[in-house]
């Protein structure tokens, strides 16, 4: 159980950063308050199931994801990052390339 905590503590700490969250700032995201945040990061705590869901939403991943071992949690954090820079990067060539739509103006 104690290998758990501390992949969760880690993998939690790993993403938050990532994410360029503050403790504040993942707190807020998934309704929770920073100490218990910074004591789940320390291995204080134990998020509860509930909880365990809320900061995987906040974080954009699925709750097992939080769970990785090694190097599958770096791995997961350059994923969602190449997707997020892969959809930055499509949307603003879109918008560079496409007009937006104008609705018609028949009557």
């Amino acid at each position: 159980m104690e290998e758990m905590h501390a992949l969760m503590s880690r993998n939690l700490k790993t993403l938050r950063a990532y994410r360029n969250l503050t403790q504040e700032g993942l707190a807020e995201a998934a309704n929770l308050s920073k100490n218990y945040i910074a004591e789940i990061e320390t291995g204080k705590r134990y998020p509860s199931y509930k909880a365990h869901f809320r900061l995987a939403s906040a974080l954009g991943v699925k709750p097992y994801q939080l769970l990785l071992e090694g190097s599958a949690s770096t791995e997961l954090a350059t994923t969602i990052g190449i997707r997020e820079l892969l959809v930055r990067e499509l949307t603003d060539a879109i918008d560079r390339h496409i007009p937006p739509h104008k609705p018609s103006s028949r009557s």
